[in-house]
């Protein structure tokens, strides 16, 4: 095993939780930056003229459908729960769905950080979180589609580490439990919000699979409720594009990139210029400070994952490059994939 690889793993009474020590420590900076950050993000949300995508969207809180051509229903409730709750139609209003969500999702994402490492490492992902601009601009504040996708996103994958990695050391094999089920339900939320959720999916069964540890998941009647409630949750979706002939889907997967698609470019070759251009700008968004960072650690954990498959560590529950495994498997796929799509057509920096 490679020298300083893994760190000492944790012990039972000192593996993070939200009354420990060091959770406490973290605690006043963590509600600084939650409300501090709400605050923020209210006060810009009431001066800030809407958007023509936010208009796009408050039409469809108008107009209350299954689902929609470009996006499914979660960013029209969204977008609808401050004006219906309040009676009153203003760009305040329709961005309070989006100022609460991803209020939340930070709070997950910070118990996500705390359960898998420590709970300096969920501040500091908050803090992340909160300082990127296109993050906490676009999608802490702008009613859009990430609203949802962010917060059942970070909803999913903090009852993953939960489920996957419970606290203590135990020898005895990994059984599922009821989160299994939790988690195809906040799959299918995330999907209902916008089309990345599948990937997400996607990449939390990749991981299952990768794992030996984590197989027996497949076989769970638990596994069997959490597909049940998965598909039961695209059912708005699913009737939706039925009855229109599964356009959505369509345009998606395939009409956008034909010369006879529905606004789609003319077509050219793939550029390796519009991928390094998709990638300069998803940094700039991101904030070169931050955004470049977080490329280096992404790749270095991703060659860490190749050497580990290669030569196998020893088995352990709380093994670092498990943890790291389950975050590159719902995020790498997503990255990587969406920067090479730039080679083909603009990709909004959003997307990656």
């Amino acid at each position: 095993m490679p020298e300083g690889l893994y760190s000492q793993q944790p012990t039972a009474n000192s593996l993070p939780t939200l009354n420990s020590r060091s959770s406490g420590s973290t605690l006043e900076p963590l509600l600084l930056l939650i409300v501090g950050g709400l605050i923020f993000r209210g006060l810009c949300a009431i001066w800030l003229p809407p958007g023509f995508d936010e208009v796009y969207y408050y039409l469809y809180s108008r107009h209350l459908d299954w689902s929609y051509f470009d996006h499914p229903v979660m960013v029209a409730l969204t977008t609808g729960l401050g004006w219906w709750t309040t009676g009153v139609i203003a760009p305040f209003t329709i961005r309070i769905g989006a100022l609460l969500s991803y209020t939340v999702s930070l709070l997950f994402l910070y118990g996500l950080g705390a359960r898998l490492f420590s709970a300096r490492t969920g501040l500091l992902a908050v803090a992340i979180a909160t300082l990127m601009p296109l993050l906490f601009l676009s999608f802490g504040l702008l009613t859009a589609p990430e609203n949802g996708l962010i917060l059942f996103w970070t909803a999913a994958l903090y009852c993953a580490a939960v489920e996957f990695f419970p606290r203590g050391r135990s020898p005895r094999p990994y059984r599922p439990t009821y989160r299994v089920a939790l988690i195809g339900l906040l799959v299918g939320l995330a999907c209902i919000s916008k089309y990345h959720g599948f990937v997400l999916g996607a990449g939390l069964v990749g991981f299952c699979l990768s794992h030996r540890r984590y197989r027996s998941v497949f076989t769970s009647p638990w596994m069997a409720l959490s597909v049940g409630l998965f598909l039961f949750t695209l059912l708005p979706l699913l009737i939706w594009n039925l009855q229109q002939d599964w356009l959505s889907f369509r345009f998606h997967l395939s009409l956008r990139f034909e010369d006879n698609g529905l606004d789609a470019p003319e077509p050219t070759s793939y550029s390796p210029l519009g991928v390094l251009v998709t990638w300069l700008a998803g940094v700039g968004y991101l904030f070169p400070t931050l955004g470049l960072p977080m490329w280096w650690v992404t790749l270095r954990s991703s060659w860490r994952q190749v050497l580990d498959f290669i030569n196998p560590p020893w088995s352990d529950p709380y093994l670092l490059a498990a943890k790291r495994g389950l975050l590159l498997w719902v995020s790498l796929p997503t990255v990587v994939g969406f920067t090479l799509l730039g080679g083909a057509q603009a990709i909004y920096p959003g997307w990656p």
